[in-house]
């Protein structure tokens, strides 16, 4: 029996480990970790356990927030600020989930979700442009904020 020399094996190892881009199904969580497919959570509930309006928001803010932090983010944030600050309010009208922990909770994380979409609008119109990084962040907060107040099984995001 033939046995790989050392050179081959950690050859092998560089390349698994120089595996930066995400399998199918995967993109690269805000930390640098794996989410949305099978990756590592927060202990936040799955997609599935979203209600259509907290999953709608979901849609737009995933991508802006997963794109490369710099200026275009910024754009890309400002092009989608005005469908973040609809799809908050459509989040702020709808009633608390049945799997809401608390009714009470979720309707004042709610109105945090509303005015952090209400300061990025206000931030990409300002002249000149406000911190979008810093709105962008908050508005992430905000929904983090929010999801953490559904039971379901854990969300990889």
């Amino acid at each position: 029996m033939r046995t790989m020399g050392l050179g081959a094996v950690l050859l092998v190892v560089a390349l698994g480990c120089a595996r930066n881009t995400p399998a199918t199904g995967e993109t690269t969580g805000h930390h640098g970790h794996h989410g949305h497919g099978g990756g590592e959570g927060h202990g936040h509930p799955a997609h599935s356990a979203f209600p259509a309006e907290v999953a709608a928001f979901h849609d737009v803010l995933r991508p802006v927030w997963h794109s490369e932090p710099g200026a275009g983010r910024d754009t890309l944030a400002c092009t989608e600020a005005a469908t973040l600050r609809t799809r908050a309010a459509a989040v702020g009208a709808a009633a608390a989930p049945a799997n809401a922990r608390d009714a009470t909770v979720w309707s004042t994380r709610t109105a945090g979700l509303v005015s952090a979409s209400e300061a990025l609008v206000q931030g990409c119109g300002a002249t000149p442009r406000g911190d979008v990084a810093a709105q962008l962040e908050a508005l992430h907060t905000a929904f983090h904020a929010l999801v953490e107040q559904l039971e379901g099984p854990p969300h990889a995001h």
